[in-house]
This record gives structure tokens, sequence and C-alpha cells, in this order.
């Protein structure tokens, strides 16, 4: 695990850009202590990262997103990337037994876009 800064420093990114990912949904922390509200990252986020910003590197100026949450197309239409979000697309599963209790509450509670 990394502290913010670390993270920061190790993938390029400004902490403010970090938090502000985070706030998002975009990028949320792998742990936020409870008593102090650190944040820390992972070094399997890595990969998230660098497609973050391959996206800006490209200069694409749209895009369209495949994803359930809303917060992740609010992170790329107000997260400072000039990127225009022309579609949402969200990923359909099956909905079963298993599943079920959980999809809902993905939808009803983090208002994700499911059936």
């Amino acid at each position: 695990m990394f502290q913010i800064g670390q993270f920061s420093r190790l993938t390029r990114v400004p902490v403010t850009a970090l938090r502000y990912w985070a706030d998002r949904g975009l990028l949320p922390p792998a742990y936020v202590d409870p008593e102090t509200g650190y944040r820390f990252f992972a070094a399997d986020q890595l990969p998230l990262v660098n497609r973050l910003l391959v996206l800006k590197d490209l200069g694409l100026s749209k895009i369209r997103l495949l994803t359930n949450n809303s917060k992740k197309t609010d992170a790329f239409i107000y997260g400072g990337y000039d990127l225009e979000v022309i579609d949402q697309v969200p990923i359909l599963g099956p909905i079963h037994e298993h599943n079920e209790r959980y999809m809902t509450t993905k939808r009803d509670k983090m208002g994700h876009k499911l059936p």
C-alpha cells in the first residue's frame, strides 16, 4: 500500500488529481483509514492510472464509456480531461438468485445503471 503522496510521486499524478478521481469514483482508494481519513492506493491500481493518462495523452475529445457507474462518467466530464462523454453504455450481465440482491443494491443505493 502507498500513501497518497507516495502514489502521486510514483504515478506522477498530482495529489489533487488523485483526490478528485477518488471523490468521483474513478479511482477509489484501496483503503481509507477510518480514524484519519488518509487514503491508500495499491500497486494493482497502477494500470488504471496508466489507462487514464493514455486517454489524456492521446488527445481524445470524445469517448464512450462502458460502465454502469455514473460517477465514472462524471469524473471524466469534470476531471479536466477535455473529454466529452458521448455515451455511457451499461455492462449488463445475467441477474440470478446469487447476485440479485447485490445488483439491486448497486442500482438503488449507488445509482448504477442496471435493469
